[in-house]
């Protein structure tokens, strides 16, 4: 999971609810990865005000290398 910290849009992605589902996941010995943003906001990936060029290059690395992991063919 890839989480922006300080997103507030509508509360949907806070970084509290990825941090609770992280630990249920570490609980349950679930395969999960947490990867938050320290200064990224709603959108950071997104032509506009919030976007955070570094951030989106690393969350778009960190895809591309779980896609290759799990979908192979």
């Amino acid at each position: 999971m890839l989480a922006a910290e300080q997103d507030r849009y509508h509360n949907c992605c806070v970084i509290e609810t990825a941090r609770a589902i992280e630990g249920a996941a570490k609980e349950r010995q679930a395969s999960f990865t947490l990867v938050s943003y320290q200064s990224a906001e709603h959108g950071f990936n997104l032509a506009g005000p919030a976007y955070r060029a570094q951030d989106d290059a690393d969350a778009w690395k960190r895809t591309i290398e779980a896609l290759g992991q799990y979908l192979r063919p």
